[in-house]
């Protein structure tokens, strides 16, 4: 039965709908379709009595859990949708709550990784409410989970997980910061994810970025000596003059410390 779920599950088939939508900057468009996935995945779909098999086959776990998923997919989707408006954000957070809670029901809780995308999109709305405290409760809530996340679930963590580390910076808790980007960093490595493209260049950075500020030299200049073929390879990008930066103020410290990669 977990066969079958697992070839048809896809809960962020929705998502992926949407932002097709909001690429092109359709609000309203991604809005509407997203209400109707979501009103048509709580319908209740009653079979014909002739037709035996298929209520047998509603009975089972692998239904249940199909039913169970289409009905989360298309509530994390909805509030995705309701976040991108302003006066939505209340909305917004009622329905990525409903989502948790279904996260949370018997048939789902299995699957931690469902916990993520609501719990970072909840942290996230939070943190533009200025609501701290109740970011801060779902965030250590949050990194409980990462450990079940799938591939597909880490974008979402680390976008996330920025944010948690940009505000800690703007209340000038640097130390708070660095241990979420040398986390983000680690778990960066140790996913399946590519590790030639921008976004590993970025958390390579902000990674070094946290091994300066807990004074730790050697391994901050281990990454800058790592990363700095791909970095090179884009000169033109505006990633690159982000990599001179770091760098430079690497060599800045490293040099009136004498505790740093020559090379660099």
């Amino acid at each position: 039965e977990f066969q079958i779920y697992d070839s048809f599950s896809d809960r962020y088939k929705y998502l992926k709908e949407s932002n097709k939508y909001l690429g092109r900057r359709e609000y309203s468009k991604a809005l509407e379709k997203a209400k109707e996935a979501r009103t048509w995945a709580f319908n209740p779909r009653d079979s014909y009595p002739i037709f035996t098999l298929t209520k047998i086959y509603k009975r089972t776990h692998s239904a249940q859990l199909l039913y169970s998923d289409e009905k989360f997919s298309s509530s994390i989707n909805y509030a995705f949708c309701l976040s991108q408006y302003d006066s939505l954000q209340d909305e917004a957070i009622k329905e990525y709550k409903y989502a948790l809670a279904l996260s949370n029901s018997p048939i789902l809780s299995v699957r931690s990784g469902y916990k993520i995308f609501p719990l970072a999109n909840l942290i996230t709305l939070y943190l533009r409410k200025k609501d701290n405290d109740s970011a801060d409760a779902l965030n250590i809530e949050l990194v409980q989970h990462i450990k079940h996340a799938g591939v597909e679930d880490l974008g979402y963590f680390f976008n996330c997980q920025e944010l948690i580390a940009q505000n800690a910076l703007n209340a000038s808790d640097e130390k708070t910061a660095a241990s979420i980007w040398l986390r983000n960093f680690e778990l960066y490595k140790n996913s399946e994810l590519d590790q030639d493209n921008n976004v590993f260049l970025e958390l390579a950075l902000h990674a070094v970025m946290g091994n300066i500020i807990t004074n730790d030299l050697q391994v901050a200049g281990k990454i800058l000596m790592e990363i700095k073929g791909y970095a090179e390879k884009g000169k033109r990008k505006r990633i690159y003059l982000d990599y001179l930066l770091v760098k430079a103020k690497y060599c800045d410290i490293a040099s009136t410390e004498r505790n740093g990669d020559e090379d660099l």
